[in-house]
């Protein structure tokens, strides 16, 4: 075990949460866990006894001894987040949010949006659009090169990363290298007002000929 990643992670989470002060924290573990420590007295959390002089001594990297499960365990109900992220054996908080960014490469922060919209969805009964058009957005992933998403990419990360790009007139398509073809090409060079008026044409185009489901 890593205890100066597990005294920093410590940390971090608790001032994530809120928890400005080690007091604050242990205030709230006594009121979550009255039962689980002795020190219920307000005179034990403020002399550094109990629950308070183990969270002190768990953010000190140097300390000697070793966590106690059940203890660790009840900081994490607490800062929502797996004893694992703790250890530092996970980059997400929880464990099911670590499996969806392994398998996706989305971040947690997107994760979580996703699944608050998802939420609304249960809690409201109503079509969520917004879920809809993330759904078709994905989804026409498969037509690659002619994708929404592919053509927000080459707008938003052009500048400064492709020198060269070619747009193909018949196809509508854009390529960073210059194959040979029967179509109209037209050089885009980066900066141009051409780039930027056919990259927002494109975009324009492939936003209206999406059909979220909701509305098909």
């Amino acid at each position: 075990m890593n205890k100066i990643l597990f005294s920093e992670n410590l940390k971090t989470r608790r001032i994530e949460c809120g928890y400005k002060t080690q007091y604050a924290l242990a205030k709230e573990y006594n009121q979550r866990f009255p039962s689980s420590r002795k020190n219920r007295k307000e005179e034990n959390i403020k002399n550094s006894t109990g629950i308070l002089g183990t969270i002190k001594h768990y953010e000190n990297g140097n300390y000697k001894g070793s966590p106690k499960l059940d203890i660790v365990d009840n900081l994490c109900k607490i800062l929502e987040c797996d004893v694992d992220y703790l250890l530092g054996n996970i980059d997400c908080k929880k464990h099911d949010l670590q499996f969806v960014h392994n398998q996706t490469g989305l971040s947690e922060t997107a994760i979580l949006e996703l699944r608050q919209l998802y939420a609304e969805t249960a809690v409201y009964g109503d079509a969520n659009y917004d879920l809809d058009v993330i759904n078709t957005l994905i989804e026409q992933l498969n037509h690659k090169n002619n994708s929404v998403l592919h053509w927000l990419t080459i707008y938003l990360h052009s500048k400064g990363l492709r020198n060269d790009l070619w747009y193909y007139t018949e196809s509508g398509t854009i390529s960073a290298k210059k194959y040979i073809s029967t179509e109209a090409v037209i050089h885009l060079e980066e900066k141009s007002d051409t780039f930027d008026n056919l990259i927002l044409m494109g975009l324009e185009n492939r936003i209206k000929a999406l059909k979220p489901k909701s509305k098909q």
